[in-house]
Formats: structure tokens, C-alpha cells, sequence
């Protein structure tokens, strides 16, 4: 592990409400946003639907979705039975589009024109098609309705061909005219009554399918949230990503947690890290560039993973259920605003007292607090904040360089200089236990030698 995603991080809370959309956390400093970059989506309205899911925050619905998940990675990407099927699955996801304003016309009681019904015969041919290969397959826990009905409304000729038109089928009146119209050479009259049969004719097919703009919305919203869950599953058969337990003792773990994006940057040199957490809140020490930042956006990004249906980046893990995430790393200064990193940073923790006094399950990161002040009254602040969210139903972590004697938490460090390199993993620390491998970590940076031999002078004294 190393200190790739400290740069540049602003802070990102989630405010209170019942909701908390996808698009609203896609630019955490957690870095979610390379989780949803590397999902193959094969449709755009796939995409926008995932942007708009919500978090869940019951077991009833994580289970749900993590049942279905389950299934499909089970069927389509565990092996290479079933990669053909998979294969066409995801060509016909790039058929999908996005005709919510076709069937809300539908809805309002409009005759639809040619393209409008067009689109929903595509719909109705996708869907099917998708339905015959799931049940080849095997999926039982996706339903797509039956629009065998619908097809036959809009193409009455059974061809099963992806356009649309009036056809002569609708009506004998209508074929008979266009023969006619075919053999006369004074057509402007007969291709009026054309048009006027025609809109009659339209008019009757609206009304048809009035009825069925229900399970028209299901089909395709079904069909993008398969397109997901499909992306989901490839993505974890790819990255290596397990499927969580849910906690039912309010307890979060982790074995061998990894960052996706930090791994996919230093490669086999990332360290895996384990962790267990629940309502004590726990410290962690270590010198700079000891991977506290990665282990608290790790945290936060699985905690987010697991509450919007993606596979986690660990060996095993079972996580507890939050209302939000609380996630403070880097310089939270906030020019706009006129504040300073510090008044910032304090304004964002208080925010955590506020979630915790209203009873809300939280899960709160924070890293370094009250670094940019000195070290006596930071030292003071952090133990404060230990002091005053200890005994709320809240999971708090704060990374500190400060030593916090007082108070009964749980401390933790990370592992530090082993046999000539950085061990990043984290070990049970005692209290006073704060390591002092920064002379150290600035002698492998090749760091100007006299500034160090200095240092250390001090240090001895």
C-alpha cells in the first residue's frame, strides 16, 4: 500500500435524508468512481440507472440484490459454459434504450407515431429475446414479463424484424387502397385517405398497448438493471472481489482488504490489510506514508460497495448496515467559503457529532484530525473527539500521529519498517504506542543527509 490517492482529496459527507444516490458519492475521495469506470455497461440507460440507484440500508434488500448478483456471476462468470451466452446478453444490451417519454405519451392517452411505436416493438423484441436466453440458461431469480401479446399487435405478420411501418395486416380496407393507389396515376386523393387510415389505425394500437405500459416499464427496467448486475459480476470475476456477509452484531471485518485502484497501480506490491471494527472507537497510528489515508478510504469505499451491490475488494469480509458515511481525508480548506483547512476540517467532524446525536448508524473516517494546529491543543482536540463519540451505536476510526494515553479504545498501528521495507498492515498497539519512522522514511526518500544526522541529534536528546 502506499500514499497514491492522498493528493488533491476533498472532503465528502453524506447529509441526512432517507435517499443517498449513487451519483452523489461517484466522486468520493474513497475513489468509487473507478469502480464504476471499470463496469462494462452496455447501454446508456444502464448507466444513468445506476447513477440514480439509491443505497440500500435494510438486510431485506441487500440480500435481494446480492441474491440475484450472486446467481448471475454464478452462471454467466465462473467459467466458460456459459461465455457464449453471456456474449449475446451483452450485445443485445447495447440495443437498450431509454423510451420512458414514448410510454409516459402512452400514459397521458397520445396516438403514437411510427418511430414512438417503433421503439416500443424494439423493446418488446429485446425483451423477449433476453427472456429466451435466461431461461436457457438457467437464471430463475430475473422476470421478464411475457410481451408475446405485444408483439403481435406490432408485428402482425410474426416477421420478428426490428422495424415498423403500417402494414397492409391492420386492415383489408388499407391493403386494397394501396393496390389501388399502385395502378392509378392520380394518386393525391386516395394517398390522403392513405394517411387518415392510417391514423385510425394508429389511433387503435395506442389504445392496445394503453394497457400494457406496466409491464412495457418493467421490461425495461429489468433489462437495465441485468445489464448491471451482469458488469457487476464480470467486475468481480476480474478484480478478484468477494461477496459480503451481512453483520448481525453490528460488527464490521475485513480479511486481506485491498483498493482496486491503488493495486492496479503498484500491482502485487499492495499490502492487503485486515481489520475489525464496531461501536469502540478505534485509533490507528503510523508514520507518514504508512497507509493510514488508503486503509480509511478502503473503509469507506467497501462500506459504500457492499450498500450499492458490488462484489468487495478483500478475501472475506462481513459488514454492518450504516445510514451514511462520514469520510474526512486531506486538506478540507474551503477557500469559496472563506474557511481555513482547519476550520473546515472542524465544521466537517462536527458534522459527525450532529449524525451520532440524532441516533443515526454511521460509520465515521477520519484522518488526522486537527493536524494543521499545534501539537498540544491537537493532541487535545482528537482526544476530546474520542471522548465525547464514545458510547454512541456509531463506527468510528481516526488516524492520528498524536499520542492518546486516556480512554479505553481500540489501537491499532500500522506495522512499519521491516527488513528494509514498509509493512503495511496493521497490529494491535498499546497505549503511547506512536511509531517514529519519519527520519527514517525521509533517509529512503534520499533526503539531504546533514538536515537528517541533524534531526536525529534531537531525537537522542
Amino acid at each position: 500500500m502506499n500514499n497514491t490517492l492522498k493528493g488533491n482529496i476533498k472532503h465528502i459527507v453524506d447529509e441526512r435524508g432517507d435517499r443517498i444516490e449513487f451519483k452523489s458519492i461517484v466522486d468520493s475521495p474513497c475513489r468509487i468512481r473507478y469502480m464504476f469506470d471499470t463496469l462494462n455497461i452496455y447501454s446508456g440507460y444502464a448507466r444513468r440507472m445506476q447513477l440514480d440507484s439509491y443505497m440500500m440500508k435494510t438486510s431485506e434488500e441487500i440480500k435481494k440484490y446480492y441474491l440475484i448478483l450472486q446467481e448471475i456471476h454464478d452462471i454467466f462468470c465462473s467459467g466458460s459454459e456459459q461465455k457464449l451466452a453471456k456474449e449475446r446478453l451483452q450485445h443485445k444490451f447495447c440495443d437498450l434504450k431509454d423510451i420512458g417519454w414514448t410510454l409516459n405519451e402512452l400514459l397521458d392517452g397520445r396516438v403514437l407515431d411510427d418511430i414512438e411505436l417503433f421503439e416500443i416493438k424494439a423493446l418488446a423484441l429485446l425483451s423477449m429475446d433476453v427472456k429466451e436466453i435466461l431461461e436457457a440458461s438457467g437464471v430463475t431469480n430475473v422476470m421478464l414479463p411475457d410481451l408475446n401479446d405485444e408483439i403481435s399487435i406490432l408485428d402482425p405478420d410474426g416477421l420478428k424484424i426490428r422495424s415498423f411501418y403500417i402494414y397492409d395486416s391492420y386492415s383489408q380496407e388499407l391493403r386494397q387502397l394501396r393496390e389501388k393507389i399502385g395502378k392509378s396515376e392520380i394518386k393525391q386523393e386516395l394517398e390522403l385517405e392513405e394517411k387518415e387510415l392510417e391514423c385510425k389505425i394508429r389511433e387503435k394500437l395506442s389504445a392496445q398497448l394503453l394497457p400494457s405500459v406496466k409491464k412495457l416499464i418493467k421490461a425495461m427496467e429489468t433489462l437495465g438493471e441485468l445489464d448491471i448486475y451482469l458488469a457487476k459480476a464480470e467486475q468481480m470475476a476480474f478484480s478478484g472481489l468477494v461477496f459480503p456477509q451481512i453483520s448481525t452484531d453490528g460488527s464490521t471485518s475485513y480479511e486481506e482488504m485491498f483498493h482496486p485502484f491503488v493495486k492496479s497501480r503498484i500491482g502485487e506490491e499492495f499490502v492487503p490489510v485486515d481489520i475489525e471494527f464496531k461501536d469502540t472507537p478505534v485509533v490507528i497510528t503510523g508514520a507518514n506514508m504508512g497507509g493510514k489515508t488508503v486503509t480509511l478510504m478502503m473503509c469507506a469505499l467497501c462500506q459504500y460497495l457492499f450498500q450499492f451491490g458490488f462484489g468487495i475488494p478483500a478475501k472475506r469480509c462481513s459488514i454492518d448496515i450504516k445510514d451514511a458515511i462520514y469520510l474526512t481525508v486531506g486538506d478540507e480548506q474551503d477557500i469559496s467559503r472563506g474557511y481555513s483547512s482547519f476550520a473546515a476540517e472542524m465544521i466537517s467532524v462536527n458534522k459527525v457529532i450532529e449524525g451520532a446525536e440524532r441516533g443515526e448508524r454511521l460509520l465515521a473516517l477520519i484522518d488526522e484530525p486537527a493536524r494543521t494546529t499545534n501539537p498540544v491543543e491537537g493532541r487535545a482536540l482528537v482526544q476530546g473527539l474520542l471522548d465525547r463519540l464514545s458510547g454512541y451505536k456509531l463506527s468510528l476510526i481516526v488516524s492520528t500521529h498524536y499520542n492518546t494515553n486516556d480512554g479505553e479504545y481500540k489501537r491499532l498501528r500500522v506495522r512499519g519498517f521491516e527488513n528494509g521495507k514498509m509493512d503495511y498492515r496493521l497490529i494491535e498497539a498499546k497505549k503511547g504506542d506512536v511509531p517514529h519512522e519519519a527520519v527514517r522514511i525521509a533517509m529512503m526518500l534520499g533526503i539531504d543527509e546533514k538536515w537528517l544526522a541533524s534531526a536525529q541529534k534531537y531525537l537522542k536528546n
